[in-house]
């Protein structure tokens, strides 16, 4: 995308990766952070497995990030996956992650750090020690399996106080195979007549942009979005802009690239409420981006999203499939800048401010209930358009493992960052 930006080197030097990782731009954003944080490279073997089957070699954990960086690294679990040896262990929600293969998480040596959480084959039998929130320490042994991804869960529904049926969910990444559970979940909210919608997308770094499409018109329904633009992709001065993306209404059949028949349901509301955290990304990010593009009001609870208006047209060569930025993504309004993320705010004034609060991601706490701050801030601000008195942007030395360069970081993020794949789809 920002070919006259990106330098030009003598390949001589360098290794294919490492020329591939030098050919970027260097350019930052108006907040300072770098303005292409998103090019990596990937096993095309792994890329594939984990798109189009939803699962990777793992445990099941997923993880709650304040610090990558040693001596001081801290991993909590956010959640861990269904049926995965993670959950089969007891790990739960809240627990701090202490040793890795005996080897000390906070200042270990972070190849060993890296060898046990991020296996590259089934059946590799590694050790984790955990804290739980109360302090005891307790240490598993598990072997890694073909884990699949949970994502759709907590389908449920709350009633507010000003007596007004809210629906909920939590969506974790936009994949082919979780197209099925989110219809499900939808049938779900719409049978129940729900006027009120929660979407928690914290721990959803994004995935396939079609699917975004498909979500948000399952919010909006068809009056609202029959033929309104989702997304448009703008590429640069030497390529034509892509065809813009419709909100689409049918289910899609990923291994053709095509739409199926029948129609989504949709619990057709102007107004909803989004779950979010610095993990918010891309496809997400597209969500709510693609919604407020046609005047559905999009409110917030949580933190900035990551800011990540961009996609990849992924390639393959020999085995590794590199991503490299090609287009930004509009919304029918023709907005797409918000590189920095969306933040809520009491008071918007910015275009990348929408009305909420900032509220913490506390992982001690269950995960879709009311004790859960983030559903509590939510409930609330629908009758009060008010904010928790603790709601607090979270500090910036939090976000360090944006900008470290510790290796146990880079392993994360690049198997975290999902791709908005521009799916050819025959509409």
């Amino acid at each position: 995308l920002w070919y006259d930006e990106v330098p030009d080197l003598n390949p001589a030097p360098y290794t294919v990766l490492d020329y591939f990782q030098a050919l970027k731009t260097d350019a930052t954003t108006e907040s300072g952070k770098a303005k292409d944080e998103f090019h990596f490279t990937r096993d095309t073997a792994e890329y594939r497995q984990a798109t189009q089957s939803g699962a990777s070699f793992g445990f099941g954990f997923n993880w709650h990030i304040i610090s990558s960086v040693g001596p001081n690294r801290r991993w909590y679990i956010s959640y861990v996956d269904n049926q995965s040896p993670a959950q089969t262990n007891g790990v739960v929600r809240g627990d701090k992650l202490i040793s890795v293969d005996g080897e000390s998480f906070a200042n270990g040596e972070p190849d060993i750090l890296n060898a046990g959480l991020f296996p590259s084959e089934v059946g590799e039998e590694h050790t984790f020690g955990f804290q739980r929130k109360d302090g005891t320490d307790y240490t598993i042994t598990v072997a890694s399996l073909e884990v699949t991804t949970t994502v759709v869960d907590g389908v449920t529904t709350f009633t507010n106080e000003a007596n007004r049926k809210v629906g909920y969910y939590r969506f974790n990444t936009f994949i082919a195979p979780g197209q099925d559970a989110l219809i499900d979940a939808f049938e779900t909210l719409a049978e129940a007549d729900v006027s009120e919608l929660i979407v928690d997308l914290r721990y959803n770094g994004g995935g396939l942009l079609a699917m975004s499409s498909q979500m948000a018109y399952m919010v909006a329904g068809r009056d609202r979005t029959t033929g309104e633009v989702f997304e448009q992709s703008q590429y640069n001065d030497k390529t034509a802009d892509g065809e813009p993306m419709p909100f689409f209404s049918s289910p899609i059949d990923w291994d053709q690239g095509r739409l199926d028949s029948g129609t989504l349901p949709s619990v057709e509301l102007e107004r909803i409420y989004v779950l979010t955290s610095d993990g918010t990304c891309s496809a997400s990010e597209a969500f709510i981006n693609g919604l407020r593009g046609i005047d559905v009001e999009v409110r917030q609870i949580g933190d900035t999203t990551c800011g990540k208006p961009y996609g990849f047209l992924p390639e393959d060569n020999c085995g590794t499939t590199y991503f490299t930025v090609q287009f930004k993504g509009a919304n029918a309004k023709g907005f797409g800048d918000y590189s920095d993320g969306f933040s809520p705010s009491l008071d918007p004034s910015l275009s990348t401010e929408l009305a909420g609060c900032f509220v913490e991601d506390d992982v001690t706490l269950p995960l879709g209930t009311t004790d859960d701050p983030m559903i509590s801030a939510a409930l609330n601000h629908m009758v009060s358009g008010t904010c928790p008195a603790v709601a607090s942007k979270r500090r910036v030395a939090d976000f360090e493992q944006f900008i470290m360069p510790d290796p146990v970081e880079q392993a994360y993020k690049h198997r975290q960052i999902r791709d908005r794949i521009d799916t050819p789809i025959d509409y």
